[in-house]
């Protein structure tokens, strides 16, 4: 059987990599028969260190996100991504980037809207081109489908609520949430899940609905979400705030990951 290829090799040690500066402490030694793994900076073409998104598009090349620009992986060398022509720093917002089925790669950004790489070159989303976007804090590709039969995507703006691309525009959901500023997107069972600075939302195409555990997280500034589905096929879902920790809903019932005491911060 043929063995993993490079670029697969190569994404594993990544991740791995970014997984050991984030803990920021001191690790135990390998245990023995693991291969040593291999650092990326700026010498090996990444634009800066400081990596904020990381995403795998269909063509399994890795993109990297950082705090001053966007590079792509082939297996064996990074290569360096154009961005808009602008006076600032391209800075990829945290975890603001996702392959797309149609072999795209768009990334959300600080101040430059948002990128959709195509295969074509780059195409920018943001106001000089006509389209209300600036500071995206997240892009989800939606199992909704525009008149076209195209997936839908949507946009968690820092500010300006929720946007919708379909039928090749941009408009803004109409919202009942208190606060426009948006952190995270995710979808279960066609339902759209947002994290907002004022608690967990969900959207089901028409009506939106506070998440009936609002009052018991310990923070309502939700920065992240994610689900996980265990062999036996259970879900789980993920909440992570901004300093109230981690919570995870399961079975049901919500309850609080111990994330003080596996890692001394509260923050996600």
């Amino acid at each position: 059987m043929p063995g993993p290829r490079p670029l697969q090799k190569a994404v594993a040690a990544l991740f791995a990599v970014v997984a050991l500066c984030a803990a920021g402490r001191a690790q135990a030694p390998e245990p023995p028969g693991l291969r040593p793994m291999k650092a990326f900076r700026e010498a090996e073409g990444l634009p800066q260190t400081t990596i904020n998104a990381l995403a795998q598009d269909r063509e399994g090349r890795l993109w990297a996100g950082t705090i001053a620009g966007i590079a792509r992986f082939d297996g064996r060398s990074w290569r360096r991504m154009e961005g808009p022509a602008s006076g600032y720093a391209l800075m990829v917002n945290t975890g603001a980037m996702t392959a797309t089925s149609d072999g795209s790669l768009w990334a959300g950004t600080r101040f430059q809207g948002l990128l959709e790489y195509r295969r074509e070159g780059l195409k920018v989303h943001n106001s000089a081109q006509g389209t209300p976007l600036e500071n995206i804090n997240a892009v989800l590709e939606s199992s909704r489908k525009d008149a076209s039969g195209r997936p839908i995507l949507f946009a968690a703006t820092y500010g300006r609520g929720l946007a919708r691309y379909a039928d090749g525009a941009w408009s803004y959901v109409p919202s009942e949430l208190p606060d426009g500023r948006l952190h995270c997107l995710l979808e279960r069972d066609g339902i759209l899940w947002v994290g907002t600075h004022r608690g967990l939302w969900t959207w089901d195409g028409e009506h939106w609905k506070a998440f009936e555990g609002n009052a018991t997280l310990a923070d309502p500034v939700v920065r992240a979400l994610a689900e996980t589905v265990d062999p036996q096929g259970r879900r789980t879902l993920w909440i992570g705030m901004e300093r109230g920790g981690l919570f995870l809903l399961r079975h049901g019932r919500l309850e609080q990951a111990p994330l003080r005491e596996r890692t001394g911060s509260t923050s996600v």
